[in-house]
Parts: structure tokens; C-alpha cells; sequence
């Protein structure tokens, strides 16, 4: 169970990054220090460093791109939020969704939207100023 639920934010975090269709290294370090966190709340016996998390990462990316690009992009989505809902990590993971869509200084209208959803399924308070957001 520990391994699917990490495996659901592991790609979800993935989606923040991939989501406005540009990798900047800062994202990808964001994401692997977000990783490690993360997975030691869930289990501290579960040894993920963030070279590890860096490495799923890169294993990972074009499968979760390629579902981006499909038609059930949307559902994906709403499922690895739903999957993460119930969870005592969902707000850490909230707040580092936010992390790594503002650790390339350019916060895109796609990532707004993910982190918007996130925020409503999570009922977690969050308001952007729109003329931060690029397109």
C-alpha cells in the first residue's frame, strides 16, 4: 500500500512539472527534495534519496508526459488527487505541488489549474494574484 500511495504522488508531482510541457533542473531538484520529505513521513523506513527520486524522475517522465497528452489527461489527474485525498500528507504535498510550479519563476496557467483542483478536492485554501500567472 505505502509503495502505491508513494507511487501516486511520485507521479503527481511529476504532472506539476510536465503539466505546461517545459523541465527546468530547478523543478526537477524541487521535486526530489519534495520526494524525500515526503517519503519518509509515510515511512521512515523507506529509503528515498533524492538522486533516487531524481532517477524516477527521468525513468518516468516520458510515460507520464505521453498520459498527459492523451484524451484522459484530465482523468488521470483527478484520480491521483482523489487517491491522495484521505492522506496526512496531502497537504505536504500541496505545498510542495506549489513548490516546484514557482521554482522556475514562471508560474503557468496549467500548473494554476492543477494546483486549483488539488486545492478544492483537498479543501485547502489557496488564491492566486492572476497577474502572476503566465500563459
Amino acid at each position: 500500500m505505502k509503495k502505491e500511495f508513494l507511487e501516486n504522488i511520485l507521479t503527481l508531482l511529476t504532472v506539476v512539472i510536465l503539466i505546461d510541457e517545459k523541465v527546468y533542473p530547478e523543478e526537477v531538484e524541487a521535486f526530489s527534495k519534495a520526494v524525500q520529505k515526503i517519503s519518509e513521513q509515510i515511512d521512515p523506513n523507506i529509503l528515498f534519496t533524492s538522486s533516487m527520486a531524481a532517477d524516477w524522475f527521468k525513468a518516468n517522465r516520458d510515460s507520464v508526459l505521453l498520459k498527459l497528452k492523451s484524451e484522459g489527461a484530465d482523468t488521470l489527474i483527478r484520480t491521483l488527487i482523489m487517491k491522495i485525498k484521505s492522506s496526512p500528507q496531502s497537504k505536504d504535498v500541496f505545498f510542495n505541488m506549489i513548490r516546484i510550479a514557482h521554482s522556475d519563476s514562471e508560474y503557468h496557467i496549467k500548473e494554476h489549474n492543477l494546483l486549483q483542483i488539488a486545492a478544492d478536492v483537498w479543501n485547502i485554501p489557496y488564491s492566486v494574484d492572476r497577474a502572476s500567472i503566465a500563459g
